[in-house]
């Protein structure tokens, strides 16, 4: 379920409807909803998506022509200038939405990239239906070699959004007027159950989990917190864990990016790096 982040949605689309040329940066932390938001943004529209791997140039340049392409009988090309060329070519007649997710990693395999870029929308823009957007998570990468004086693509982008983690309450599913701890007899084993956080409204509830503690916390957490949930009949039931430190590579791989669980770090919560 995709929520927030409407005045950047809105701004992506009067972009895209202006039929123009257009070059958008997307940058942020990690996990702060880059990809979500242009996941979002490309439903119903003509749009590739590559997503850069911290593999090789060759590697990644095969994983391109297979985006161009599709996945069947896809052409291999020969070099990056050939694969972008193809891009800009199916552009001169359509609106074509064209995303390369974590540039930074393609930059690293293939140095002469963003020079690249820099001639083929230089000679190409005028004539050119395409919505370029690069998007990545380096934030001293995008900042000072895609969007620095220093960088070819100075002064082309149209539009930059630095995305920033959401507020808790900018998070949150629903509007909540009421929340706190809950407790209660489990109908079943008789036992008591306790959730740290509970709102609900109408269909929906929100239930949350507190972790004040210095090891990483993991799926043993969002298991149990799942299982608590269910206690209850609620159509709708979202997940938060919120964690003094970290979370574990597993919970973070395995449930945050299918989107079943919702997860926040103090440090995240009052805006430092880190927590000490």
């Amino acid at each position: 379920m995709f929520y927030g982040r409407k005045a950047e949605l809105a701004k992506l689309n009067e972009m895209h409807d202006s039929g123009k040329f257009e070059f958008a940066v997307i940058y942020g932390r990690r996990r702060v909803g880059k990809t979500a938001l242009i996941l979002e943004f490309i439903k119903g529209k003509k749009a590739l998506f590559f997503a850069a791997s911290e593999s090789t140039a060759s590697d990644n340049l095969l994983s391109l022509s297979r985006c161009i392409g599709g996945k069947t009988a896809a052409p291999v090309y020969r070099d990056y200038d050939g694969a972008l060329s193809a891009v800009f070519d199916i552009a001169e007649n359509e609106r074509l939405i064209f995303v390369i997710d974590e540039f930074p990693y393609l930059a690293e395999a293939y140095r002469g990239i963003s020079s690249l870029f820099q001639i083929l929308i230089d000679h190409k823009k005028e004539n050119s239906k395409l919505m370029l957007i690069l998007c990545g998570s380096s934030m001293s990468f995008m900042e000072n070699q895609v969007l620095g004086y220093q960088s070819p693509l100075y002064g082309r982008r149209t539009a930059q959004f630095k995305l920033l983690p959401f507020t808790f309450f900018e998070s949150l599913p629903f509007f909540v007027g009421n929340l706190g701890r809950w407790w209660g007899t489990n109908s079943e084993t008789r036992k008591q159950e306790e959730i740290d956080i509970m709102a609900a409204r109408g269909n929906e509830a929100l239930f949350a989990e507190c972790k004040w503690k210095n090891d990483d916390v993991g799926m043993d957490v969002y298991k149990e917190l799942k299982r608590k949930s269910s206690l209850f009949r609620y159509e709708n039931a979202h997940l938060y864990i919120f964690a003094k430190s970290m979370f574990t590579s597993e919970l973070l791989g395995t449930e945050y990016e299918h989107g079943l669980v919702t997860l926040h770090t103090l440090p995240e919560m009052i805006g430092r790096d880190e927590w000490s």
